[in-house]
């Protein structure tokens, strides 16, 4: 776990982080700022409450969700590009 977590570190440092997920690994609440942060969901799009804490400057996510749900998570993160 803790090698995971300085591995999303550095590349947060470095280039930002694209992950494709079932959800989000709980891991990335570890880190408060993000540069850059894409999502891909394999299936549908589940960003949990712990998320709306964090600091993330360009935010992309990828994955099944409705347009009532776009909406929902635009007005949780108001950067974000789908």
């Amino acid at each position: 776990m803790m090698r995971l977590f300085n591995e999303l570190k550095k590349n947060n440092n470095d280039w930002g982080l694209h992950l494709r997920v079932q959800e989000v690994p709980e891991v990335l609440s570890r880190l408060r700022h993000i540069k850059i942060l894409e999502l891909e969901f394999t299936g549908k799009v589940v960003l949990p409450e712990w998320m709306d804490r964090m600091i993330i400057d360009e935010f992309i996510v990828k994955g099944k969700m409705t347009s009532a749900e776009k909406t929902a998570i635009k007005k949780r993160f108001p950067n974000i590009s789908f």
